[in-house]
């Protein structure tokens, strides 16, 4: 099967219709091969996040909404309970994620690829969609997830400016 995965030249992004029947069963798959792909690059340190995500998983298995895995490599991953066209011929879910995870050699199974027209056309009507975030386990659209990433990251390179300028200050004294 041949698998097209770029919207735009040096893209990882890719999106993928799963052949899983809901969102709660395609996450449990990618964050097992997250999971592991994470230990086998951290000299088998587990994720942070890891325990508290499966915990949540396991007391929640009938959760049926979207959800967003905010770690996969690159940037985060949303997992829809799938897509107009899918649902009208058999619920089936849709991922956008980064290609640079091996999901497909890691047993994620794929039914078709999202062409690029189709991917740029949900983004616009997923704005209002609402989310899992499993970092905090609350419901947020995606708009809102970004936005509360962008804070994180303003917050953080505030504090690194803030050591390079204590840094700084000491080696002047």
């Amino acid at each position: 099967m041949k698998v097209r995965t770029d919207f735009i030249t040096n893209s990882s992004s890719a999106a993928y219709i799963v052949r899983y029947k809901n969102p709660i069963n395609t996450a449990k798959k990618m964050l097992d091969i997250f999971f592991k792909n994470w230990k086998d690059s951290s000299q088998d340190e587990s994720h942070p996040c890891e325990e508290e995500v499966r915990k949540w998983l396991k007391d929640n298995p009938n959760f049926d909404g979207n959800i967003i895995i905010p770690w996969t490599c690159n940037y985060e991953t949303f997992i829809y309970g799938g897509d107009w066209i899918d649902v009208a011929r058999g619920r089936r879910v849709r991922v956008d994620t980064c290609n640079n995870e091996d999901w497909i050699s890691n047993g994620l199974e794929i039914e078709r690829y999202v062409g690029e027209e189709e991917y740029y056309d949900y983004i616009e009507y997923d704005k209002e969609e609402l989310f899992l975030d499993l970092t905090d386990f609350k419901i947020k659209t995606r708009a809102k997830f970004n936005k509360e990433r962008e804070e994180l990251f303003d917050i953080e390179i505030e504090q690194l400016e803030k050591e390079r300028e204590k840094e700084e200050k000491r080696k002047k004294e």
